[in-house]
């Protein structure tokens, strides 16, 4: 007897609609997406238990009459294409005719709708599949769609969905994405009952970008570029704002979010060296361009996009940002070849002459150095990206033994270079010290130290701090003040996406507090799934917190802040990097001075 069989239809469309409907999220999405096809200027969005129990949607858009509401949860029925070639030439979001079957199959549906210019609406009830009821009812213009028990009758699919605070963010997620696309469109977002925004119908984008992301508005960036039949607009951020993560970067197609290879690598490959490695500016962007020439067919989510034309597309996205980035600075990536002496080698190796003339300085006793670097190639410093230190972590870090530690050596303080790096000779080396990554160490290991023993002092400030959060991140930061007040920062939710600051650490100063706890967002924004109260999740937080609460490249120090500086680095367990793996020194020998000024051999 053969072993292939052919699936039962309850079973063919389980899995068909599994692979559309996988969160609650992707049915807001898919609802937003028909009531943005129906003309809606307002679309209200509700969910209980992260949508898990419920889900509501409400437009008022045209509505439905009766004979398409009895239909419109039956597979592939659709009112956006009538055969396969409109597929290619799509103007409305939705089209595939398989949203509300797919939702019908795993939850329990309830379709309320009523079209303009009829005298009262009508509502279809269904129960995993099966039409429970078609009845006349009362109801305002537009259509109201009920989704409740998700996965009741998928059980296994069921257990796998995230905590509910979770899932709220996914689908406070998606409908960010789509009020950015439709900002003259409102939004209403509630969970639990309690109204979390109102985001209203705005003209411009520059309005709603505002509304959602005003940390950016004094950095943005427009761009106007139309080639070769496409159309870029929107905005990108200056190389002074920049994020750990690609949070802030938001790509739509046609007015469709999507997510393609290109737009992150083509906008990194523009800015160059205008930002650092690991960091990313902030990019708002629209592509138009005739629907023939893309298909967004390629997934079953409708996420993903592929262009006709893959690599012409990229090449005009990219001179759309560079043409825009002029006035800051050079954007040309650097070519690979033969290593020459730069401009900014050349200024180091003459502030290093000038420094070694200097008469000598008293000498202190600190921790000694790693072995000078090899060469004057580019450093482990210029090519890192963001690796964890070995053994690093909230919990599981065993303490460095004094064996591992170098040995005390003396050094003399030379100076500090370009208000960025201290400067110090050690008997034949030369050893520069990043002083953000340094401070960074120091912060760390003392906020780490503080959260494990439960016992972090703080400082009341005379002056409360208010700030605004992204929307996306105001849930998740209401649930982690317990995190953060073990931390020693005592913060209260204000309302909406507003928190007051009242208390900081005590080794943190009053101008660095509110940066430090932007850095506990950005983490809270990088990953939407994440366990704010996991050991993991809290570790990668305080090293955010303690980046952005160290002294900054080209903040000047003085001598006596610099020798205190070293004195701090030299009583951490690991001095010689960051906590997230870059280096905070390297060294530079005489003999390697010696060959680059040529003067060896002749």
């Amino acid at each position: 007897m053969g072993v292939i069989r052919t699936l039962d239809y309850n079973t063919v469309v389980k899995i068909a609609a599994g692979e559309v409907i996988d969160r609650p999220a992707s049915i807001v999405r898919e609802l937003i997406d028909n009531s943005i096809d129906a003309g809606a200027g307002m679309i209200r969005v509700g969910v209980m238990g992260g949508g898990k129990d419920m889900i509501e949607v409400y437009d008022d858009g045209c509505g439905m009459e009766r004979d398409d509401l009895a239909v419109c949860y039956k597979n592939h029925t659709t009112s956006k294409i009538a055969d396969f070639d409109d597929i290619m030439n799509l103007r409305t979001l939705g089209f595939r005719g398989e949203a509300l079957s797919s939702i019908a199959e795993v939850a329990e549906l309830a379709v309320g709708s009523r079209a303009r210019d009829t005298i009262s609406g009508n509502r279809l009830e269904v129960a995993y599949g099966k039409e429970v009821s078609l009845i006349e009812a009362g109801m305002s213009n537009g259509t109201s769609v009920v989704v409740k028990n998700l996965f009741g009758n998928l059980p296994a699919r069921r257990k796998f969905l995230s905590s509910d605070s979770a899932e709220t963010r996914f689908v406070n997620l998606e409908i960010i994405k789509k009020a950015l696309a439709f900002y003259e469109t409102g939004f209403e977002f509630m969970s639990g009952g309690e109204r979390k925004y109102l985001a209203s119908p705005r003209k411009t984008l520059l309005e709603r970008v505002a509304e959602f992301f005003p940390d950016t508005l004094n950095y943005l960036i427009p761009i106007e570029h139309f080639e070769g039949g496409i159309a870029i607009t929107g905005y990108i951020t200056m190389p002074a704002f920049i994020r750990p993560n690609r949070s802030y970067q938001y790509f739509f197609v046609n007015r469709r979010a999507v997510e393609w290879k290109h737009f992150s690598f083509s906008i990194q490959h523009t800015y160059g060296n205008l930002v650092p490695k690991g960091f990313f500016p902030a990019a708002f962007l629209y592509l138009e361009l005739d629907p023939s020439e893309a298909d967004f067919n390629v997934h079953p989510m409708k996420k993903e996009v592929r262009f006709r034309e893959e690599q012409a597309v990229a090449k005009i996205l990219r001179r759309a940002v560079s043409e825009n980035l002029t006035d800051f600075g050079s954007v040309a990536p650097a070519e690979e070849g033969e290593i020459r002496f730069t401009p900014y080698e050349q200024k180091i190796a003459g502030a290093i002459r000038t420094f070694l003339d200097k008469e000598e300085s008293p000498r202190r006793e600190y921790s000694s150095f790693p072995p000078a670097a090899s060469g004057g190639e580019e450093t482990e410093a210029d090519k890192s990206v963001e690796t964890p230190a070995p053994n690093e972590g909230l919990f599981g870090a065993e303490p460095v033994t004094l064996q591992e530690k170098a040995e005390i050596r003396d050094y003399r303080f030379i100076g500090i270079l370009f208000s960025t790096y201290i400067l110090l000779e050690d008997g034949a080396q030369v050893i520069f010290v990043d002083q953000h990554a340094a401070h960074e160490r120091i912060n760390y290991e003392l906020m780490r130290d503080r959260y494990r023993a439960k016992d972090a002092p703080s400082q009341e400030l005379l002056v409360p701090l208010k700030i605004d959060v992204p929307l996306k991140a105001a849930d998740v930061m209401n649930e982690s003040l317990g995190t953060l007040d073990a931390m020693g920062f005592g913060i209260e939710h204000f309302g909406g996406n507003t928190f007051i600051i009242r208390s900081v650490p005590g080794y943190i100063e009053y101008e660095d507090a509110e940066a430090a706890v932007n850095g506990f967002v950005d983490k809270l924004a990088e990953n939407p799934d994440s366990d704010v109260h996991s050991a993991d999740f809290i570790d990668s937080a305080i090293k955010q917190m303690a980046c952005k609460a160290s002294v900054r490249a080209g903040e000047g120090l003085t001598r006596e802040e610099a020798d205190e500086l070293m004195d701090r680095l030299s009583r951490t367990e690991r001095p010689f990097s960051c906590p997230h793996g870059r280096p905070v020194m390297f060294s530079l020998s005489k003999i390697e001075l010696e060959k680059r000024f040529k003067r060896l051999g002749f």
